[in-house]
């Protein structure tokens, strides 16, 4: 199995030529779309080894999932204890970190490689709206950068 490193340059390397059949230039206008999209297809690169518990991504995802629902907390709860937070977001960073999961389960099936991107597509559309040609390219962008992590586990 490739460490994290192998599936960031692989797609680093394969990133110019899809680039070039697909893109063209796209982003001439909107680079800040661009990097969006880029950093998007990192992760995308990495992301599918989130189910395993030793995964740097699981980590980050882990740390982020919980930050995001405790300031949910904080927000839409009136809690004014100075522990219960802190404690609330240490509980829910183990729970997820510690989760158990299969490694190549339903993060490396072909479903899920469908449905993550297309979600994704469907949240930066609301965000930037573009047309429904410019968001299938971009679909396939993300999409490639998580099918080629699964491809690459293959070989």
């Amino acid at each position: 199995m490739p460490s994290w490193k192998i599936h960031l340059i692989f797609n680093l390397i394969f990133i110019p030529l899809f680039w070039k059949i697909f893109l063209g230039n796209l982003f001439s206008e909107n680079l800040i779309l661009f990097f969006f999209l880029l950093f998007l297809y990192e992760l995308f690169s990495i992301f599918p080894d989130i189910d395993t518990s030793k995964s740097k991504i699981r980590d980050y995802i882990s740390l982020i999932l919980a930050a995001i629902i405790t300031v949910m907390f904080m927000f839409n709860i009136n809690i004014n204890s100075v522990i219960i937070l802190p404690l609330g977001f240490l509980i829910l960073y183990l729970i997820f970190k510690y989760f158990p999961t299969k490694h190549r389960g339903f993060t490396h099936s072909l479903w899920f490689s469908v449905f993550l991107p297309l979600f994704f597509i469907i949240i930066i559309r609301i965000l930037f709206s573009f047309s429904f040609y410019d968001g299938l390219i971009y679909f396939m962008f993300l999409f490639s950068g998580y099918i080629f992590h699964i491809i690459l586990d293959k070989i």
